[in-house]
């Protein structure tokens, strides 16, 4: 696999020049390598809050993506003992809307998280979920209070003129303005006189909320209930795959420019103005250290800094969002398998237990053919990769014993290694195939001989190519940091 991949030499070339944190340049994201297990991270509602209405008791906030949250903390400053929260409902659902509103007074679209009591004068509360929930929109509802109906009628100051007015009935005798109008946004509600939260901005007077969530990211979708959800989602899932068409072709077109700058770095050509260093005296670079910090970015040679922000910023990003892309495409592609699945599973049941009789020529469930995935082997280079370095850490583990080290050898994993895997992969492999070697060959003179042998084989016919001196150095300096390696090593005379 590492051998044969289409991308193999190219990233093993860069990999001499830059650190590869990633490989971009794959035609089918993986779905393991690109899907680690991301931690939970404390995450301020504001800051993932894409649209937002309210009620005078709740607050509905649509979420920048789906989100799993473990815990809702809320902090509540600038209370007024006036009218003080006694309890607290949360509610959540992960459906994907346009606008927050098409979420306002429907009930039936939201699922109740938790239902949680304050204390009066409770200033900070943590809502923590048994399960974590999933969720894109979330509803806050404050249903019931503690409230002062003594300080209720006492006097309130007009929002325009600030004059001292009576609660009842409220209206200032100075300007005319009605002091239960919201102090942010002047706005009236004529239902309900003096509601907690105002319906058009969500000002609360008597108190300012803050909310926190342990949460992190994710890629989730709404079951699908019937036939209008299953279109919706299909339409979904054909523009994530228009998209995905679109960024895949600006990354594969980041392949041939990648390809031209290993060759002008192999090459020795870059533009020298970035390679000569700037003339400065001792004094200025000890009296300004971020110059000296640019004097050392400027000796690198400018290719080297095109192809590493080619590769590690433009490669990156979009393959990350390609990613996102197909595994939120096939997520919702499996809610549809599972929908076709079932329904086909209803209809033999219906055909089998009530002698449903129809025509397969006008069948109406000949959209609902389920066909079998066929098995598709990983040509993933990443995972390729971490299993070649999972198996490494397993024979280093087996070599620790003088018996499973000799029957190592005697099968010709040293021949292998040196064939197949000293040249191949990242710079981190090489450094465990050559301290593997190392170790098969310990305290065995019969497998060192053939060791040494098979690398001098190998030395001699690259001193016999009609190679110059720096292509020559570049063919065999895995051998020769391999034969530096063993030299390193101590065998035991005693056994």
């Amino acid at each position: 696999m590492l051998a044969h991949h289409p991308n193999a030499s190219l990233y093993a070339h860069m990999s001499q020049f830059v650190d590869l944190d990633g490989y971009y340049l794959e035609s089918e994201p993986c779905l393991v390598c690109n899907n680690p297990e991301v931690p939970f991270s404390t995450i301020k509602l504001s800051s993932v809050k894409v649209d937002s209405k309210f009620t005078t008791t709740t607050q509905i906030v649509k979420l920048l993506s789906s989100h799993i949250i473990s815990k809702i903390t809320v902090r509540i400053g600038d209370l007024k003992k006036t009218k003080m929260v006694r309890t607290v409902n949360i509610y959540y659902n992960n459906r994907t809307v346009q606008a927050v509103v098409e979420l306002k007074n429907k009930p039936a679209l939201w699922h109740k998280a938790k239902k949680v009591t304050l204390q009066s004068g409770q200033t900070e509360v943590k809502i923590e979920f048994p399960l974590p929930i999933v969720a894109c929109n979330l509803m806050i509802e404050y249903a019931n209070f503690y409230e002062n109906i003594q300080a209720s009628s006492e006097t309130l100051q007009c929002p325009r003129c600030s004059a001292s007015v009576p609660a009842n009935p409220g209206v200032c005798a100075n300007c005319g303005e009605n002091v239960f109008q919201c102090h942010k946004c002047r706005a009236i509600n004529y239902d309900e006189k003096d509601p907690f939260l105002c319906h058009a901005c969500g000002f609360c007077k008597y108190a300012k909320f803050d909310f926190t969530l342990q949460a992190k990211p994710c890629c989730a979708v709404e079951p699908i209930e019937n036939d209008e959800d299953r279109k919706k989602t299909v339409s979904s899932i054909n523009t994530l795959l228009e998209k995905a068409d679109r960024i895949y072709k600006q990354l594969i077109a980041n392949k041939p420019t990648l390809e031209s700058l290993v060759v002008r770095i192999t090459e020795h050509r870059s533009d020298k103005k970035g390679d000569e260093p700037i003339a400065s005296n001792n004094n200025t670079t000890t009296q300004n250290p971020v110059s000296a910090v640019a004097m050392a970015q400027v000796k690198v040679n400018k290719t080297i800094q095109m192809l590493a922000q080619q590769y590690c910023s433009e490669c990156k990003t979009s393959f990350e969002e390609l990613s996102k892309i197909i595994q939120k495409a096939s997520v919702e592609i499996s809610r549809i398998m599972e929908v076709l699945a079932s329904r086909k599973e209803l209809v033999i049941y219906e055909r089998k237990h009530h002698d449903m009789d129809l025509p397969q020529s006008a069948s109406v469930f000949d959209d609902l053919q389920v066909t079998a995935t066929p098995c598709v082997a990983n040509k993933c280079y990443g995972c390729a990769t971490a299993a070649t370095e999972h198996c490494l850490t397993l024979l280093r583990a087996l070599a620790l014993n003088l018996t499973t080290r000799q029957i190592l050898c005697s099968y010709g994993l040293v021949q292998e290694l040196v064939w197949n895997n000293l040249r191949k992969g990242n710079i981190h492999n090489q450094e465990d195939v050559r301290l593997l070697l190392c170790m098969l060959t310990k305290d065995n003179p019969e497998a060192t001989e053939d060791l040494c042998h098979l690398l001098m084989t190998r030395i001699t016919n690259s001193l016999n190519g009609n190679l110059n001196s720096t292509d020559l150095g570049a063919s065999i300096r895995h051998e020769i940091a391999l034969l530096a390696a063993m030299v390193q090593k101590e065998d035991d005379y005693s056994l």
